[in-house]
């Protein structure tokens, strides 16, 4: 590629001064309970100068709901949040805070000089200082910061977490990728300045002084498009594009273009471009919402939002404050409109409506302010499907509050086409303000020519309208005024218009086939040009409704409408008009046949399955049909034979038992009132595994043991998994463990002398089994108690005299035994503490095992004797 260029930056290393101080957050409950906190990229954080701290506030709710701690920062402060990190920059520092405590992580030195754009995108934030060229990450610590190498444009993200951008020195697009280290910059726009727009998953390059748009990537650029509009080369461009529509501010006559990105890849031209007066003010570039765009009036402090068709949806004064607000797109889909001292925010939602929320006051208490406690709220009860039900209005309960309905809004993007005597007229709908439009005021009046001022009306749902008998040559300006119950609204008018004889002939019937992705493909004859050069035909839609629908326009005499452009279900004839390169338009063709648009239905609810033997049966719900006709519903597995069924259940039999089986649903749909082909919803998948609960035979059971029996099992387990037995012995379960056929079991610990009935259930996943064949076994009888031990005792017997023992304490020693061997001699030994083993004799029991004998004596007072026989010790005797 000529000219590409790549600048690298190597990492930057962070001096990280980690606090010890601890921050404290406060999430707004009704009760003092604390919940854990689980901050994801929904809604927007905001500093609030007064307090020195950053406030959450929620983009779904409007409501400020947890806090930091003080921390003191000066200069306008960019906020941004990641997945671990919310950060707040400064001028020339920035504090990190931990996502899921809101305690101060770091703070670090930050570059100086203009404040930064915050992107909060995957792997961020980012934050982009376009003057000193620098891009600073801070998806982690250290932050990681990176160099463009000079002055760069306004940063567009993508939804992978890609920001590409501008240089401004030489015009080179540069990008930085999510987890990147440096800047790449590898596309050349041979010096021409632009504006870089996120549009989809791609990026395009926007010059608005040449009126073109250019596709890019890695590789380079792709084939440039025709925008359909050129405007100053100081228009202010969004970023990010919304509907295929990329906004932009003209600065020089305060309008706000809206024009076509669906002509890239020059298929088909792009769609025309939609202008809108803004009126007096200073007007920021636009900022995209989901489906809405948001225009920031500096001077007049007022937030103008807008449809992607032009259709304007408020204007919302900003509350008073110092300093110039800023205006941010978030992560979540909307917009923030922060002031400066951060007092409040205005949150422009994701179809434009407008909330102001103010910051720093009551909202969230500070860390140091004790909690009130508060009585418990019961949460809201839950529907199905998990959708909060609206609460009871039952005795006692209050009505929330409704706002009372409003006159009606302005019309949007009045559009007028000349015709021979006549105007064609088309407008996009007004909003209702809570009563619905009964009916459109058409006024006109001629500005020059000579022309008649004059009036008519149309129902409340046409958005489009013929006025004849209008005089050739005289140019017209139209108002329409929108009527609801309420009063009526402010008028919107419609370019200047001169209607003109020259004007081409009426194109033929169109020719109307429904598609399967809810458009409709339109051909017709063309249109007699009456010696002029058909330009372009407009097609519209009729519905059945009464409504009219402008259906789009094309160069040729084909059309395809656009998806999302017709009510899905609804039958529509639609007819044509040309126009020639005068502007003049012709009469309305004849109308088409009437058609019905619709795509395939959505997935449908569930599917759930219920498993039996060789069995599992799928239940599921109606899907949303999208404007098609029920015909039935496709349900498939691999390996199995598909099903087509018109009820919302479907029963496969025969299938193998532990298999699993995945399963898919789809709704098959028409079109609406006609038995032509059938397509294919969105599938629905459900996975289900057949089987059965086992059955397990007592096919054995004996005696195995001392109060144990051990029995032996045959398992059924049908194919359907492991097998766990349930072993009972007279109704009670006495042991539980895995089993398979042949398994033998022992149960011990049980009576003696018992005769139990043994049967065995088996469970698995698919539940527990019925009870099989049973068994009974009778365990041993107890055995004879064991014979008492071998005693011996002495005692002092009667008194013994002698010359060899004089002492008056002299006496023989009675030894008896007991619990020996029966008839048995066993050796006796007599034992003192004065001299040990003194004598030793035999003794021989009777039947019994016993005997009693006092051939010892012994004579010494306070000292101990005693017996030893056949081993066995006797008591030991003080004498």
């Amino acid at each position: 590629m000529p000219g590409q260029r790549r600048t690298r930056a190597a990492v930057a290393v962070w001096a990280g001064v980690f606090l010890a101080a601890t921050t404290f957050v406060v999430v707004a409950a009704s009760s003092d309970a604390r919940p854990d906190l689980n901050f994801q990229q929904e809604g927007h954080w905001v500093y609030n100068v007064t307090e020195q701290a950053a406030f959450h506030v929620n983009g779904g709710t409007k409501q400020v709901d947890a806090r930091t701690g003080k921390v003191e920062l000066t200069g306008a402060v960019a906020m941004g949040q990641g997945d671990r990190q919310l950060s707040a920059v400064g001028s020339g520092k920035a504090v990190v805070f931990g996502k899921s405590d809101l305690a101060v992580a770091a703070t670090v030195a930050t570059p100086g000089g203009d404040v930064p754009v915050s992107l909060e995108v995957p792997g961020g934030p980012y934050y982009v200082y376009k003057q000193a060229g620098t891009v600073v990450r801070f998806a982690q610590l250290p932050p990681v910061t990176m160099r463009a190498g000079g002055t760069v444009g306004e940063p567009a993200p993508l939804a992978d977490g890609t920001i590409w951008f501008q240089r401004v020195d030489n015009g080179t697009l540069c990008r930085v990728k999510r987890d990147a280290g440096d800047v790449l910059c590898p596309v050349d726009t041979d010096g021409r300045q632009g504006n870089v727009v996120a549009t989809g998953d791609q990026v395009v390059f926007v010059d608005p002084s040449a009126g073109t748009v250019t596709p890019f990537g890695e590789q380079g650029a792709g084939q440039t498009a025709n925008l359909g509009v050129r405007v100053a080369k100081d228009a202010r461009t969004a970023t990010v594009a919304v509907a295929q529509r990329l906004p932009m501010v003209d600065p020089g006559d305060n309008r706000l273009i809206l024009a076509g990105l669906d002509g890239l890849g020059g298929e088909r031209p792009g769609s025309a471009p939609i202008t809108v007066g803004l009126g007096e003010g200073d007007f920021a570039a636009p900022v995209t919402a989901t489906d809405a765009v948001a225009v920031l009036d500096r001077t007049g402090r007022r937030v103008l939002t807008f449809t992607p068709t032009g259709k304007q949806k408020a204007t919302t004064p900003l509350p008073e404050g110092a300093g110039q607000p800023r205006m941010t797109r978030g992560q979540d889909g909307r917009v923030y409109v922060d002031a400066q001292d951060g007092a409040h925010t205005v949150v422009v939602d994701h179809d434009g409506s407008v909330t102001t929320v103010g910051i720093g006051k009551r909202d969230v208490p500070s860390p140091d302010t004790p909690k009130t406690p508060q009585p418990p709220v019961n949460p809201p009860p839950v529907a199905p499907h998990g959708k909060p039900q609206a609460p009871s209005s039952g005795k006692g309960a209050k009505d929330p509050a409704k706002t009372p309905p409003k006159a009606p809004g302005a019309p949007g993007a009045v559009q007028a086409q000349p015709g021979n005597a006549t105007v064609k007229l088309s407008w996009e709908e007004a909003s209702a303000n809570g009563a619905a439009i009964t009916e459109y005021r058409i006024s006109w009046r001629s500005t020059a020519g000579g022309g008649t001022d004059g009036a008519m009306s149309v129902g409340g749902n046409q958005l489009r309208a013929d006025v004849p008998g209008l005089r050739n040559g005289a140019t017209y300006v139209f108002t329409i005024i929108a009527v609801n119950s309420v009063g009526t609204g402010p008028g919107a008018d419609s370019p200047p218009v001169t209607p003109s004889s020259e004007v081409p002939g009426a194109p033929g019937a169109p020719t109307a086939i429904a598609g399967e992705d809810g458009t409709v493909k339109l051909t017709w004859a063309p249109a007699d040009g009456q010696g002029h050069l058909i330009t372009g035909y407009t097609v519209t839609a009729h519905g059945a409704d009464g409504s009219t629908t402008a259906a789009g326009t094309s160069t040729e005499p084909s059309l395809t409408t656009a998806a999302g452009v017709l009510t899905l279900g609804t039958a529509y004839t639609f007819t044509a008009t040309a126009t020639n390169e005068l502007g003049l338009s012709s009469a309305d063709s004849p109308s088409s046949g009437a058609v019905s648009p619709y795509s395939p239905a959505a997935a449908v609810g569930g599917p759930s399955a219920t498993v039996a033997d060789s069995t599992v049966t799928l239940t599921w719900t109606t899907p949303e049909l999208n404007g098609g006709d029920l015909a039935g519903y496709l349900v498939e597995a691999d390996g199995l034979t598909p099903q087509t069924v018109t009820g919302t259940t479907a029963t496969f039999n025969g299938l193998s038992n532990g298999t699993k089986y995945s399963f898919t649903v789809r709704a098959q749909t028409r079109q609406r009132g006609t038995t032509g082909a059938t397509v294919d919803g969105a599938p629905a998948t459900a996975e289900a595994t057949p089987g059965r609960a086992p059955m397990v035979d007592v096919t054995g059971a004996s005696s195995s043991g001392d109060r144990q029996i051990t029995l032996t099992v045959n398992v059924s387990d049908y194919s359907s998994g492991a097998v766990t037995c349930h072993v009972v012995f007279n109704g009670a379960e006495r042991w539980t463990g895995g089993c398979a056929s042949g398994s033998s079991i022992t149960v011990g610990g049980l009576e003696y002398a018992t005769t139990y009935d043994i049967y065995v259930t088996g469970e698995n996943s698919f539940g527990r089994g019925p009870t099989g064949s049973r068994g009974s076994a009778r365990t041993n009888d107890p055995p004879p108690p064991p014979p008492p031990p071998p005693s011996v005792s002495v005692s002092k017997g009667g008194r013994y005299s002698s010359s060899s023992c004089t002492d008056p304490s002299c006496a023989y020693v009675v030894i008896s035994a007991r619990n020996f061997a029966a008839n048995t001699s066993y050796s006796v030994s007599c034992v003192s503490t004065v001299d040990g083993t003194y004598w030793t004799y035999s003794a021989r029991t009777n039947g019994s095992g016993a005997f009693d004998s006092s051939v010892c004596f012994f004579g010494y007072r306070g000292r101990q004797v005693w017996a030893v026989v056949g081993g066995v010790e006797s008591n030991h005797l003080t004498w």
